[in-house]
């Protein structure tokens, strides 16, 4: 998530909270970031730790995953707490759907909400209303009928958006792999080094 420009905002059990953007940061840019991070993290759990677990005796886990955008105006930031004991965090509906459409994906399956989808440029063919999976009726995740707000949440191809990364190529058996030449533009030693250096025994 750090490498991908994400702010890893919670451990909660076992799941991960994470903001994308800042300030100077238009939603389409933050939305891409977000979408890529969960892309290439998603495709890790599902070969390569997934090999490693059943080589070792472990049933395989998966991970399922939800994102939302909550626009400016639709948000609260809030700071608690006092000096380098503090939290800064969102209060927003679009905060909590996120966490609510990572409970609606399936395993190893990522869920969207329609403004994540808006944002993501020429993105049509990589959503898909979570309505039209088998038995599932409800289009919409949230509705505000006095308003006239219908929100609908869309299961995201991480597969195929994955293998349009400008740092992915794909080998002879159809399998995205990591550009070699361009492994340290992405994953780039100016942006972990400030992270590894917090941790010493890990730093080398």
């Amino acid at each position: 998530m750090l490498i991908f420009g994400g702010y890893v905002h919670r451990l909660q059990g076992d799941g991960l909270f994470v903001y994308f953007g800042n300030k100077e940061m238009n939603e389409g840019v933050a939305v891409k970031a977000a979408l890529s991070a969960v892309s290439v993290f998603t495709h890790f759990v599902k070969t390569d730790l997934k090999e490693y677990l059943e080589s070792v005796g472990i049933e395989y886990i998966g991970i399922r995953t939800g994102i939302d955008l909550g626009y400016e105006e639709h948000v609260i930031w809030g700071n608690s707490g006092i000096g380098e004991i503090s939290e800064v965090t969102t209060c927003s509906l679009h905060t909590s759907l996120a966490s609510k459409m990572q409970s609606s994906a399936e395993k190893n399956g990522v869920v969207v909400g329609a403004h994540v989808r808006n944002e993501l440029q020429n993105g049509e063919d990589y959503f898909t209303p979570v309505a039209s999976r088998k038995g599932e009726k409800e289009r919409y995740i949230f509705i505000n009928k006095d308003k006239k707000f219908y929100y609908t949440q869309y299961d995201f191809i991480w597969t195929k958006f994955l293998k349009t990364l400008d740092f992915i190529a794909i080998d002879q058996y159809g399998k995205p792999v990591v550009k070699i030449k361009d492994y340290a533009r992405p994953i780039s030693d100016s942006k972990l080094r400030p992270i590894a250096v917090q941790s010493k025994p890990y730093f080398r």
